[in-house]
């Protein structure tokens, strides 16, 4: 499970690797304090979501639509046995 505050957008396609997924953002959703930004990638069952604050949202240009570079590294742990 990949929680939503552990997620970083950035507008457009940049970088390749193991933990950055592209994807496109199908819903912004007001929360009151944060922004719930909803971005389909290829090959999730469902929409990926993610929390940022306002003023990103504007910085960035993250509206329905634009295409996104989430950065999921900080959300995923490995665990050796």
């Amino acid at each position: 499970m990949v929680r939503p505050d552990e997620v970083l957008l950035r507008a457009g396609w940049n970088g390749n690797g193991a933990n950055l997924l592209r994807g496109e953002i199908v819903a912004v959703v007001d929360e009151g304090n944060l922004v719930e930004i909803r971005v389909r990638v290829d090959g999730l069952g469902e929409a990926l979501r993610v929390h940022t604050g306002r003023q990103t949202v504007g910085e960035q240009g993250l509206v329905t639509g634009a295409l996104v570079t989430a950065d999921v590294s900080g959300a995923l742990h490995v665990v050796r046995g």
